[in-house]
């Protein structure tokens, strides 16, 4: 079912308005029908889940609906809640004494702060897209706003504009090309003489830092962080300019499809990158001293994994987050073990990565997510999880993990490839990349990896290693396969 082109005036560079996605999918779901039964008739809306647990291979969710307390039962399970279900608040401190609104982005549509006049002064919080969102609606509303990110973070994120382009290509497209990967050190390229020329050799190395090179300045280019003059210094305008090159990003990546974006902050925004003191009655204080008058708090803090709702003896099974310290002692070695040699292929594969620049790290509070393709648990065929990864391009990622998963758990893929390898290894890169797997690191198995050409595991020999035999998995020659 082909999506209609939104009309010329919602559209910008390519984007376009958000209600015409939503409302695209609700005529899906009518529309399509199987077994006399609409998609929208298979829904069950309204159903807040509780609590997930396994008993005899049957999966038991309990939760309540209008009526009360329900529980569904299910061989299969796909856990599709995604990533943008439960929202990352900020803990502040004083926070009851603050006498007015702090709302997260998830509920700014609904709330009055654009449209109530004694609203005036606005502090947004947070560093990336969200955040950059709210600042630019409520500059547009005519409030007064402060941006703050904190300094015990990643820094500002990564702005790309929507007019920016390399050649006559935007940088959104070229973000999605294979060129990309192709030139950036990526775990997630087939091994070929032309990656090993680019990674392994001084002169294609050189080629590469100068594609970067050219993407960074494209990047921040229309920014200008340094040449707007003293209005804009004032204000801190050059706080947002990222911290890194953007072949080390180590916070978010967005695009930003606002007209005059950069023009409109520097001249009517104040930004801080500092660490909030405390609330107070109408103030919020930083660690500075300084004081900033506020009648609102709006949170682009981003959301955390929405899988609360699992039994807690479960996660380790299934191979998804849970803190490090109730994670299993004899389960936190193997994984240790596998991460050490798996390093030092990453650092053999990618000799650039030895020698990050100085960045912030975040402290590892949780294990990383460890799922075949992203999707399936190592030791459990039963259950599949789609839409827990972070990628430029998600709609296809979408259609792809929702095909894939249904064909699994229809016993039907051939689930062959090095699969604690790519756990290991994907935590590996991102370590060396980013410092730590945040949550960024959702994308700690992404949805395919093909023909890493060593380490071959077969999903059987996996599942041993589950229950406690580790084969060494550095030893076959063959291709990770779909």
């Amino acid at each position: 079912m082909p999506m209609p082109q939104p009309p010329e005036e919602d559209m910008f560079n390519g984007a376009f308005k958000a209600k015409y996605t939503s409302h695209y999918l609700e005529s899906y779901i009518d529309r399509h029908a199987y077994a006399g039964r609409t998609i929208r008739q298979r829904i069950k809306f309204n159903f807040d889940v509780q609590h997930i647990t396994k008993k005899n291979d049957n999966w038991t969710i309990s939760g309540r609906d209008p009526s009360g307390n329900a529980v569904l039962q299910s061989s299969k399970l796909i856990i599709a809640s995604g990533l943008t279900s439960v929202p990352n608040m900020p803990t502040l401190p004083g926070e009851k004494t603050f006498e007015h609104p702090i709302v997260h982005q998830k509920d700014f549509g609904q709330s009055t702060v654009l449209s109530a006049p004694a609203l005036r002064n606005i502090t947004v919080l947070g560093g990336a897209k969200s955040a950059a969102d709210l600042v630019y609606d409520c500059v547009q509303a005519g409030k007064k706003v402060t941006w703050i990110i904190r300094k015990t973070g990643t820094g500002p994120g990564f702005f790309v504009s929507a007019e920016s382009r390399i050649s006559s290509r935007t940088l959104y497209e070229i973000s999605t090309a294979r060129i990309m990967t192709t030139l950036s050190p990526s775990l997630f390229n087939a091994e070929s003489w032309w990656n090993r020329f680019l990674q392994r050799t001084r002169m294609g190395r050189r080629q590469s830092t100068k594609f970067h090179d050219a993407l960074d300045k494209s990047v921040t280019g229309p920014a200008n962080f340094d040449g707007r003059g003293p209005e804009a210094t004032g204000n801190g305008f050059q706080r947002l300019k990222p911290h890194t090159p953007v072949i080390w990003q180590n916070q978010g990546a967005s695009l930003i499809n606002r007209p005059h974006f950069w023009d409109t902050i520097a001249q009517n925004v104040q930004v801080y990158h500092e660490d909030i003191q405390e609330l107070s009655k109408d103030s919020i204080r930083l660690k500075t001293g300084e004081s900033i008058h506020c009648d609102a708090i709006l949170c682009g803090t981003g959301w955390i994994p929405s899988l609360g709702f699992f039994d807690k003896g479960l996660l380790a099974e299934l191979g998804i987050p849970q803190p490090i310290e109730t994670y299993p002692l004899d389960k936190a070695k193997m994984w240790e073990a596998l991460e050490k040699e798996a390093d030092q292929e990453v650092l053999h594969r990618f000799p650039i990565l030895a020698n990050p620049p100085e960045h912030y790290r975040t402290p590892v509070t949780d294990t990383p997510y460890r799922l075949y393709h992203g999707i399936a648990p190592l030791c459990d065929d039963s259950i599949a999880f789609v839409g827990h990864v972070l990628v430029a391009n998600y709609f296809r990622l979408a259609e792809v993990q929702a095909i894939w998963a249904t064909s699994y758990l229809d016993g039907k893929p051939g689930v062959d490839g090095g699969i604690y390898l790519m756990a290991t290894e994907a935590t590996g890169w991102v370590q060396t990349r980013l410092g730590t797997p945040t949550l960024c690191f959702m994308s700690s198995a992404f949805p395919r990896i093909v023909g890493s050409g060593y380490g071959t595991l077969s999903f059987q020999a996996a599942r041993e290693t589950c229950i406690g035999f580790v084969p060494n998995i550095l030893t076959s020659s063959a291709e990770i396969s779909t």
